[in-house]
């Protein structure tokens, strides 16, 4: 695994969408990389959304859930799960743009 991608998220679904969705648009070429989002106690509505929308994607995604508030608790849970030789680290509020995952 060339890379983790490491997201956490509390409660905006509607952002993690977007953010989704641009990294849909990445092209990875030979890439070997992997997603994790890790869902720091959102309330069960919002949990839901973002499982459904992690569920409707093809991205190479799994969800993780770190009830401990905080987003170094998220982003440590994320990296012991975390598979690739690299990782990054990424907020759930941003788009990337469609060369993100070149020259990594």
């Amino acid at each position: 695994m060339d890379l983790s991608i490491l997201v956490p998220t509390y409660n905006r679904p509607d952002f993690l969408i977007r953010l989704l969705r641009s990294l849909e648009g990445a092209k990875p070429g030979d890439l070997e990389w992997e997603l994790l989002v890790v869902d720091n106690n959102s309330a069960a509505a919002r949990f839901a959304a973002i499982q459904a929308a992690l569920a409707e994607s093809p991205l190479p995604a799994r969800l993780l859930s770190e009830p401990t508030p905080g987003q170094s608790r998220a982003l440590n849970t994320a990296i012991r799960a975390a598979r690739g030789r690299l990782v990054a680290f990424l907020d759930h509020d941003v788009s990337v743009h469609p060369g993100y995952l070149v020259g990594v």
